[in-house]
């Protein structure tokens, strides 16, 4: 007769297993590389428009002798890549130890052999994230950097922080709110994702587009409380210098407030990536947590 035998495919059955927790630990890696990315965004923004604040002076002196507005705009570029091109080579090497690592560790567990260099794809989208990411956070400074006339930036005797500012807008019956309808576009964006392609999801069985779904969701509700912390700025300022400076008069509460709110629009950078940091510590710290559990259940089971 023939010799009995069994054969086991434990490794097929561990993947099916551990299909969820793959799918889960994709969906936190998308979370973090797109709270990454606007962290980036925003560190970027915040450093070129202190850097163009500083230096209005020094520009307006180089329009003065001839400077071009297109070279102010390379200038700025060139201050964003600066910051970008270094963290973008310091990535690529990180990643590759990494991929390095997880390679021994895969092979001395599973037999598997791997590639030891990272593919093509990660390295596109590295070089493309980090390409965009400073001509997208250069967009404003540029802005702000060309707004400011030559006789403007040489004027010495006063100060560029503003505690007021004053907008003249001509009443023009054929111009559009621009912001109204972005937001106009985003909300019927929400609306057709919760009416139309959540249930989709749910009718196909399609848990990737539904755990996607609902990242989608978590980033509107963390930007939602960044906007609820921006709208208690001034209270908490009002807050910590009452706590810190009890002992002084009125007066110099009242002027250290006063500074606090004509510096407030730089302040308010520092208070987004303060509270997108918090929030994306937060969630990572509970995600993987119930990751964990979630896993170590499954085990006991």
């Amino acid at each position: 007769g023939f010799p009995r035998f069994v054969a086991g495919l434990e490794l097929l059955h561990f993947m099916h297993d551990s299909r969820f927790f793959a799918l889960f630990l994709g969906l936190i890696i998308s979370v973090v590389g797109t709270i990454l990315t606007i962290l980036s965004v925003t560190l970027i923004y915040s450093l070129l428009m202190i850097s163009v604040e500083n230096r209005t002076l020094e520009v307006g002196v180089l329009r003065m002798m001839g400077m071009q507005r297109r070279h102010v705009v390379q200038l700025v570029l060139v201050q964003a890549y600066f910051y970008a091109i270094p963290a973008w080579l310091v990535g690529l090497g990180t990643a590759q130890l990494g991929f390095l690592f997880i390679n021994n560790c895969v092979k001395g567990l599973l037999l598997i052999e791997m590639q030891k260099t990272l593919s093509g794809t990660p390295v596109l989208i590295a070089t493309a994230l980090g390409l965009g990411i400073p001509a997208l956070a250069s967009i404003l400074p540029i802005r702000a950097a060309l707004s400011v006339s030559p006789r403007d930036a040489l004027d010495t005797r006063r100060s560029k922080t503003k505690a007021v500012e004053l907008t003249i807008e001509r009443a023009d019956p054929v111009s559009v709110d621009w912001p109204l309808v972005a937001s106009a576009v985003f909300m019927v964006l929400i609306g057709f994702v919760i009416y139309y392609v959540m249930p989709l999801s749910l009718l196909t069985f399609n848990l990737f587009l539904l755990l996607y779904i609902f990242f989608g969701l978590l980033l509107c509700i963390l930007l939602g409380l960044v906007l609820l912390s921006l709208n208690v700025e001034s209270f908490l300022e009002w807050a910590v210098s009452l706590a810190l400076v009890f002992w002084e008069n009125a007066a110099i509460r009242a002027l250290i407030v006063k500074n606090l709110t004509a510096h407030r629009r730089r302040n308010r950078k520092t208070t987004v990536m303060y509270a997108l940091a918090l929030g994306f510590v937060v969630w990572i710290s509970v995600s993987f947590d119930l990751q964990l559990v979630s896993f170590q259940y499954r085990e006991m089971q």
